[in-house]
């Protein structure tokens, strides 16, 4: 606040200094002395708050020098440096070299980091200037892991085209590998610091012990490869019993799994190369048949659609409402099989009937139906000058059903939601917008559902 202090003085002294050359009855010489005086006493005020003394003005009344008050270390201009940063220490060879003696590189992952303290706190300065250094090493080990990354991705890519048409390329792969696990940098530390009063400027040196990186990985790639065993193993029993919906989910808990070793094995090769040796290899059968089975158990889940959709009360054709839920459940991996609504049943009554009718209502053609039901209806209408603009709003229900066991794996539904609002000039359009926008929103809300539900990586 000291600088609305400093804003607002000249102006309450220049108010009295006004007031008394002005006050009747005094004369030309006590006004004169009162200006004098509160001029002194404004110069005081100011020194005081730059920690100075007054000088007295020629002519003038002396300020009062008085010591400066004393000041908090936040309105210190000059805070004391750390004693870990002293100006006298040598400057150590990591600062601008990006290499120190005492760290080879074949024991360390180093990272180098600086900030200039600007006025600033000095802890300021080094937290920034260590945050950096850990930045810095962390940068190094992913520039070198991308294409670690890439390699991994295509053996995937080739082995899962080896089983079915692949519906991802290499791209895609590569992003759900790297986005697995966290960079391992848990042993990274800030092994030394410097300050250099010349440029007023720390700086820090960030290690990360490669054989200790290397164990810690090593762990959770041992852990993570029990985990994989177990949900390959569940997802092939339920394949081996007709349930495509939970076979399909655990094959893909297990394909995760695996592009999480694949994470872990790539940065190992980088951080700690010869204790990849020891980890568990990409290269074996294992790792392939997974990817195989994944491929195949997603290729054996078929899902029917089958949409119910009302304007104003009549029966629709479902048109783009179930076009944009099929697209939205391709977009996903999944396999959409013909589906059509029967006029003679109703989106209630197929809720209620049991899997096996179900099964036979779709054709036998699927083994999950997604249904759902959309209304539309006319909530307003504005004249417009000469013209009349109908508002429409929907409402929206759905749910996915696994016909192999007859379980609600995914449901979602709103009423008459604003989000879905359209006006148009006719009708028919206001109301087949508005739809489409409802339909939008349901594939929003099932593909989180279904994400989860099916251990999805998007």
């Amino acid at each position: 606040m000291q600088w609305i202090r400093r804003a607002a003085l000249p102006l309450a002294l220049s108010a009295l200094v006004a007031g008394c050359a002005q006050t009747p009855g005094g004369g030309p010489k006590g006004a004169q002395a009162d200006v004098e005086r509160l001029r002194a006493e404004r110069d005081r005020q100011f020194a005081e708050m730059e920690g100075k003394r007054a000088e007295p003005k020629p002519g003038g009344t002396p300020a009062v020098a008085e010591p400066a008050p004393e000041r908090s270390p936040k309105e210190t201009k000059e805070e004391p440096r750390p004693t870990s940063l002293p100006e006298s220490k040598p400057r150590p060879d990591w600062v601008g070299a990006g290499f120190a003696a005492a760290y080879p590189a074949s024991r360390y992952i180093i990272g180098v980091g600086s900030c200039k303290r600007a006025g600033g706190a000095d802890y300021d300065a080094i937290a920034t200037a260590d945050d950096r250094a850990r930045s810095e090493l962390a940068k190094t080990i992913r520039v070198r892991i991308k294409s670690e990354f890439e390699s991994a991705a295509k053996l995937v890519t080739e082995a899962r085209s080896g089983a079915v048409k692949t519906k991802q390329d290499t791209s895609s792969v590569t992003n759900q590998i790297t986005s697995q696990t966290d960079l391992v940098l848990e042993g990274a530390q800030i092994a030394d610091r410097w300050y250099d009063a010349k440029a007023d400027t720390c700086w820090a040196f960030a290690a990360l012990d490669r054989a200790a990186a290397g164990a810690t990985i090593l762990e959770r790639m041992n852990r993570l490869l029990q985990e994989m065993e177990k949900d390959r193993d569940l997802g092939a029993g339920f394949r081996k019993e007709g349930r495509a919906f939970q076979a399909a989910s655990y094959f893909n808990r297990a394909l995760k799994d695996s592009f999480g070793l694949l994470n872990y094995r790539a940065q190992l090769r980088i951080i700690s190369p010869s204790q990849a040796e020891a980890a568990p290899s990409a290269n074996d059968a294992a790792m392939p048949s997974l990817w195989r089975d994944a491929a195949l158990a997603a290729e054996d889940l078929r899902v029917a659609v089958v949409v119910f959709v009302q304007a104003d009360g009549r029966r629709a054709p479902p048109g783009a409402v179930e076009a944009e839920l099929a697209r939205s459940l391709r977009g996903l991996g999944l396999n959409v099989v013909q589906g059509s609504a029967d006029e003679k049943v109703t989106y209630a009554e197929l809720r209620n009937r049991p899997a096996n009718d179900l099964r036979q209502y779709v054709g036998g053609r699927a083994n999950c139906l997604l249904l759902a039901d959309f209304a539309a209806k006319e909530v307003t209408a504005q004249k417009l000058v000469e013209l009349v603009i109908y508002f429409y709003r929907a409402r929206a229900d759905a749910a996915l059903l696994d016909l192999d066991t007859g379980r609600e794996v995914a449901s979602a539904g709103f009423d008459w939601s604003a989000d879905t609002q359209t006006g148009k000039s006719v009708p028919a359009q206001a109301a087949d917008e508005s739809l489409l926008k409802a339909a939008q929103e349901m594939a929003k809300l099932l593909k989180a559902e279904l994400v989860a539900s099916l251990n999805l990586t998007e």
